[in-house]
C-alpha cells in the first residue's frame, strides 16, 4: 500500500469511529426523554376516557413516539459509514444502508426492508 492510501484507510476508519460514537451518543441521548414522554402519555391515555376529544390525539403522539423510538434504535445500530447526498453539496449518513441486520418478532430488517421469517428460522433464533 501505498502512503496515500494508508492515509486514505485511516481517514475513513476515524470517520467510522466519529459515526459510531455519535450515533451512540445520539441515540442515547434521545431514548431518555422519549422515555418519560412515553410513560407520562401512557398514564394520560388510562387516566382518559374511551369517548374523551382528547383520545385520538393523544394516541397520534404515541405512535409518533414510536416512530421517534425507531429512528434512534437504528442510529444505535449503525455500524457501517455509508453516505447519501443531503442537498447544498453536503452528504449524511444514509441509515438504510449503515444500520446492521436487526431481528424483530417475526421479521428481519435491512436497509429499510424487511423480511418474514421462516418456521425454520424462528426456531433457531429462538423466537417460537
Amino acid at each position: 500500500m501505498t502512503v496515500d492510501q494508508l492515509d486514505e484507510e485511516r481517514e475513513k476508519r476515524l470517520k467510522l469511529e466519529g459515526a459510531l460514537e455519535m450515533a451512540g451518543a445520539t441515540a442515547e441521548e434521545l431514548n431518555r426523554p422519549l422515555t418519560i414522554i412515553q410513560f407520562l402519555l401512557d398514564s394520560l391515555l388510562k387516566e382518559s376516557d374511551v369517548h374523551d376529544p382528547k383520545q385520538p390525539y393523544l394516541k397520534l403522539i404515541s405512535e409518533q413516539l414510536y416512530q421517534i423510538a425507531e429512528l434512534a434504535r437504528r442510529i444505535n445500530n449503525v455500524w457501517t459509514y455509508e453516505t447519501k447526498e443531503a442537498g447544498n453539496g453536503r452528504s449524511v449518513i444514509d441509515l438504510n444502508k449503515s444500520v446492521s441486520p436487526c431481528v424483530e418478532r417475526d421479521r428481519i430488517s435491512y436497509s429499510g426492508e424487511y423480511w418474514k421469517l421462516s418456521a425454520e428460522l424462528k426456531t433457531k433464533l429462538g423466537r417460537t
